[in-house]
């Protein structure tokens, strides 16, 4: 679902234009709120923690209900 605003484990998306783009899971902010903390890959090649200015994020998207693997099933086809 969409939301509002950033809370911490939603995704943040970044809209580059034709396309392109970076997508981040938030895992904090600034005390000030103008700079989020994301936690993404292919940064450098390797997983890293990122500041970004709010500003660059064209929106946050959380899932609508928690997806969970039964754990009867989980690891198996």
């Amino acid at each position: 679902m969409r939301l509002g605003l950033p809370i911490v484990g939603c995704v943040a998306v970044q809209d580059h234009g034709k396309g392109r783009g970076h997508v981040c899971f938030i895992v904090g902010a600034t005390d000030d709120g103008e700079t989020l903390i994301g936690l993404g890959g292919n940064q450098n090649d390797s997983v890293r923690l990122s500041g970004y200015p709010r500003v660059k994020f064209a929106g946050f998207r959380y899932p609508a209900l928690p997806v969970m693997a039964n754990p009867g099933t989980a690891g198996t086809r």
